[in-house]
């Protein structure tokens, strides 16, 4: 049986080299002008998207386990809140 701790140190991990990973990255990524922001509304690079997925898996495992639910249950209540989000978000633009 696999430790629930162990699973949720290991998620951490991941979340947080992946966090270091990406300011590492970003600081290398800053305009003249300083802005961290500056690849907004750029394409984006090879291989970040899969990086991503990855930090969203992570994120999705450790929410899971500090709600006591399972991933997929996660992931379906968190497209439902972002959907109902998005819906509450138009109506007040119209």
């Amino acid at each position: 049986m696999v430790d629930v701790e162990d699973m949720l140190v290991k998620d951490l991990v991941d979340v947080i080299a992946a966090a270091v990973r990406n300011e590492l990255y970003d600081r290398e990524r800053f305009d003249d002008e300083g802005d961290k922001y500056s690849r907004a509304k750029t394409k984006w690079l090879e291989g970040e998207e899969e990086e991503l997925i990855k930090e969203y898996d992570a994120a999705v495992r450790i929410i899971a386990i500090l709600h006591r639910r399972n991933r997929g249950g996660i992931r379906m209540r968190l497209n439902q809140l972002f959907t109902d989000l998005k819906l509450r978000e138009a109506g007040k633009e119209g």
